[in-house]
Protein backbone atom coordinates (compact mmCIF):
# COMPACT_ATOMS: atom_id res chain seq x y z
CA UNK A 1 0.00 0.00 0.00
CA UNK A 2 1.39 3.64 -1.01
CA UNK A 3 1.19 6.77 1.28
CA UNK A 4 2.17 8.84 -1.82
CA UNK A 5 -0.45 12.24 -1.71
CA UNK A 6 -1.95 11.01 2.10
CA UNK A 7 -2.49 13.97 3.85
CA UNK A 8 -0.93 12.82 7.35
CA UNK A 9 -1.29 14.83 10.77
CA UNK A 10 1.79 14.04 12.80
CA UNK A 11 1.59 14.90 16.59
CA UNK A 12 4.43 14.64 18.09
CA UNK A 13 6.76 17.14 20.75
CA UNK A 14 10.10 15.78 20.35
CA UNK A 15 11.76 17.60 17.68
CA UNK A 16 14.32 14.53 16.34
CA UNK A 17 11.05 12.10 16.53
CA UNK A 18 9.34 14.69 14.33
CA UNK A 19 12.43 15.04 11.95
CA UNK A 20 12.97 11.20 11.29
CA UNK A 21 8.84 10.81 11.28
CA UNK A 22 8.66 13.86 8.69
CA UNK A 23 11.90 12.78 6.67
CA UNK A 24 10.27 9.29 6.52
CA UNK A 25 6.78 9.75 5.39
CA UNK A 26 7.76 13.06 2.61
CA UNK A 27 10.31 10.17 1.30
CA UNK A 28 7.17 8.05 0.62
CA UNK A 29 5.43 11.14 -1.12
CA UNK A 30 2.99 11.98 1.83
CA UNK A 31 2.20 15.36 2.60
CA UNK A 32 2.89 16.08 5.90
CA UNK A 33 1.49 18.61 8.55
CA UNK A 34 2.87 19.32 11.95
CA UNK A 35 1.64 19.98 15.54
CA UNK A 36 3.72 19.70 18.64
CA UNK A 37 0.80 19.28 20.88
CA UNK A 38 -2.50 18.36 21.36
CA UNK A 39 -3.70 21.81 21.12
CA UNK A 40 -2.27 22.80 17.80
CA UNK A 41 -3.75 19.00 16.32
CA UNK A 42 -7.02 19.89 17.33
CA UNK A 43 -6.34 23.46 15.40
CA UNK A 44 -4.52 22.03 12.68
CA UNK A 45 -7.40 19.29 12.02
CA UNK A 46 -9.74 22.12 12.00
CA UNK A 47 -8.14 24.29 9.34
CA UNK A 48 -6.95 21.42 7.05
CA UNK A 49 -9.47 19.63 4.86
CA UNK A 50 -9.51 16.00 3.49
CA UNK A 51 -6.89 15.11 5.96
CA UNK A 52 -6.27 10.74 5.36
CA UNK A 53 -4.42 10.04 8.93
CA UNK A 54 -3.38 11.52 12.21
CA UNK A 55 -0.19 10.13 14.00
CA UNK A 56 -0.79 11.18 17.30
CA UNK A 57 1.82 11.23 20.39
CA UNK A 58 0.40 10.47 23.56
CA UNK A 59 2.23 12.23 25.90
CA UNK A 60 2.81 15.91 25.35
CA UNK A 61 2.63 18.98 27.00
CA UNK A 62 -0.58 21.56 26.80
CA UNK A 63 -2.98 18.61 25.67
CA UNK A 64 -1.78 15.35 25.71
CA UNK A 65 -2.96 12.91 22.90
CA UNK A 66 -5.73 11.78 25.07
CA UNK A 67 -7.64 14.58 25.12
CA UNK A 68 -6.70 15.61 21.51
CA UNK A 69 -8.58 12.38 20.09
CA UNK A 70 -11.48 13.37 22.39
CA UNK A 71 -11.78 16.60 20.89
CA UNK A 72 -11.46 15.15 17.35
CA UNK A 73 -13.53 12.14 17.98
CA UNK A 74 -16.38 14.83 18.62
CA UNK A 75 -16.29 16.35 15.46
CA UNK A 76 -15.26 13.25 13.44
CA UNK A 77 -15.86 9.64 13.96
CA UNK A 78 -14.10 8.45 10.60
CA UNK A 79 -10.40 9.26 10.62
CA UNK A 80 -7.83 6.99 11.55
CA UNK A 81 -6.36 8.13 14.49
CA UNK A 82 -2.53 5.86 15.29
CA UNK A 83 -1.27 6.41 18.98
CA UNK A 84 2.07 6.52 19.01
CA UNK A 85 4.19 5.82 22.87
CA UNK A 86 7.53 4.42 24.27
CA UNK A 87 4.70 3.28 26.87
CA UNK A 88 2.86 0.14 25.99
CA UNK A 89 1.63 -1.01 29.29
CA UNK A 90 -1.56 -2.34 29.77
CA UNK A 91 -3.55 1.00 31.27
CA UNK A 92 -2.03 2.79 28.42
CA UNK A 93 -3.72 0.50 25.72
CA UNK A 94 -6.98 1.12 27.76
CA UNK A 95 -6.61 4.47 27.86
CA UNK A 96 -6.20 4.96 24.62
CA UNK A 97 -9.53 2.49 23.79
CA UNK A 98 -11.47 4.96 25.57
CA UNK A 99 -10.28 7.40 24.09
CA UNK A 100 -11.79 6.67 20.53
Amino acid sequence: MSIENLSILVVEDNEINMEVIEFMLQSEGAIVYKAKNGKEAVEQFDQIKDLDLILMDLRMPIMDGYEATIQIRKKDKKIPILAMSANAYMQDIQKCYKAV
